[in-house]
């Protein structure tokens, strides 16, 4: 969306690429304060299930985690100044296209941690 506005006068949409970047940033912060938020909640938990996810999460799978909070942290910085600076309509696509894949891969990657770190109840193995 933000590409699209570089090609029009800059009298029509004077803000729009700011509040655009604005509420992606807003909604990027979220996700990671929610990220964060689950995580402690769930290291500071009592039933068993979800204090080994949170165990395998910080763990195991510790790599696999900090990869996405990077990734959707790098893309939330850089959303801005891509947004932001004065470049080239094609360029400006290509970076924020760049930059959208990221976001895209830290969501996939966080499904796929959600679908390896989940502790089923009714199971009798252990999980360490």
């Amino acid at each position: 969306l933000l590409v699209l506005f570089w090609t029009s006068p800059a009298s029509e949409n004077a803000g729009l690429p700011a509040f655009l970047s604005a509420a992606v940033l807003l909604a990027g912060f979220i996700q990671l304060g929610g990220i964060l938020v689950k995580l402690l909640a769930s290291l500071q938990a009592e039933d068993p299930e979800r204090a080994a996810s949170a165990k395998l999460l910080t763990g195991r799978f510790r790599n696999v985690f900090l990869v996405r909070l990077g990734s959707l942290l790098l893309a939330l910085l850089f959303v801005p100044v891509a947004a932001l600076a004065h470049i080239p309509p094609l360029p400006a696509a290509l970076t924020l296209t760049l930059l959208a894949t990221l976001a895209l891969g830290s969501e996939l990657v966080g499904r796929y941690l959600f679908f390896v770190t989940v502790v089923p109840k009714n199971r009798p193995e252990g999980y360490a």
